[in-house]
Order: structure tokens, then C-alpha cells, then sequence
């Protein structure tokens, strides 16, 4: 079951090791392992050094993981999360810590998974962060839902004055959800 399910979060990040080479990192998501504590299979490793070109990582391929910048890492976690091709893919707050550049890269890479046959479910505190690719959402404030369904019923103003306690005036942008707070 491990393979089936990709799984992105900063605790997972803090459980690798950063001494590990950056295809080594990538290659573990492979069998959901956190380490390798054996020889590599050859066919994993030109699997994880394919997956680190598709996502213009190859140049670090070698480098240990720990060298990396914020935004690097998060890709390195992403590519690792799909190394299996699963069939649902969890990220938990994966921009949390990264730049508007870096988010907005971030964002455009995950927004491409629309195409592949993969149930992505996404956690973020920031609305912003809800791409085109999502067409349904679960809002929860303090364990209790506030609204599910597809993304429009459920950013409304009033929606989103319940979850956060504040009042917002919510605006679309090319098919992304943007709030400003009154």
C-alpha cells in the first residue's frame, strides 16, 4: 500500500538524512523507505536520475541533499513522492517556507499532476496556494467543516469569514482564488 500513496510534509523531510545525495533521497521513494541501507538496484537509481531531469534537478543529482536550497528540497520531496506513480499523492503545506518565486515554481510543477491518473489531495492554510488543477475542497476551522464540494460553492466570502474570522473580499485569477482582507 506504502507505493501506492505519494506523501509530502516537512516531518518527512526532517526524518531523511541530509548527508544523502540527492538522488539517493529521491531513489527512496521508490519502496517508501527513508534510507537505503544496501546497494542501490542500478535500474532505481537512472529512475531517480530521470525523474530528477524532469524536474531540472539533474545538475544536483550528486550533491548531499542538505546543500540545497528551500526550494530545491520541496522539488527533491516532490519528485521523490513520485517515484512509484501513485495513485494518491498527499502534501501537507509543501510551500510552507518558500518565496513567491519559489511558491509560484512550486505551484506550476504541481499543477501539471492534472494530467497524469493520480487523486491529489492538498493541505494549505493559504488560498492562494488552490490551483487550477483542484476542483473540489474540504474547508475545516478547529477540526469542524465549514463547507466541501466543488471549489467554487465552497470559496465564498462567507465561507472563508468562518474559517478565518476575519472579513475578506475573495477575487479569481485565472482560475486561482485570491483574498484580501477588509
Amino acid at each position: 500500500m506504502r507505493k501506492r500513496i505519494g506523501y509530502i510534509s516537512q516531518s518527512l523531510y526532517e526524518k531523511l538524512t541530509p548527508a544523502d545525495t540527492v538522488w539517493e533521497v529521491v531513489a527512496t521513494g521508490e519502496f517508501g523507505f527513508l534510507r537505503f541501507y544496501e546497494e542501490i538496484p542500478a535500474g532505481v537509481q537512472e529512475r531517480a536520475l530521470r525523474m530528477l531531469e524532469s524536474f531540472k534537478l539533474r545538475h544536483l543529482a550528486f550533491q548531499p541533499l542538505v546543500t540545497l536550497s528551500q526550494g530545491e528540497r520541496k522539488k527533491v520531496m516532490l519528485a521523490r513522492s513520485l517515484m512509484t506513480k501513485p495513485s494518491i499523492l498527499i502534501m501537507d503545506e509543501p510551500c510552507s517556507g518558500l518565496d513567491l518565486y519559489e511558491r509560484e515554481k512550486l505551484l506550476e510543477q504541481i499543477n501539471e499532476l492534472s494530467g497524469q491518473q493520480m487523486t491529489v489531495i492538498y493541505v494549505t492554510h493559504h488560498i492562494e496556494e488552490i490551483m487550477p488543477m483542484f476542483t473540489h475542497l474540504l474547508l475545516i476551522d478547529q477540526g469542524r467543516i465549514i463547507a466541501s464540494g466543488k471549489k467554487e460553492d465552497v470559496l465564498t466570502e462567507e465561507n472563508l469569514h468562518k474559517a478565518y474570522q476575519v472579513p475578506v473580499k475573495l477575487e479569481w485569477f485565472g482560475d486561482r482564488p485570491w483574498i484580501k482582507v477588509l
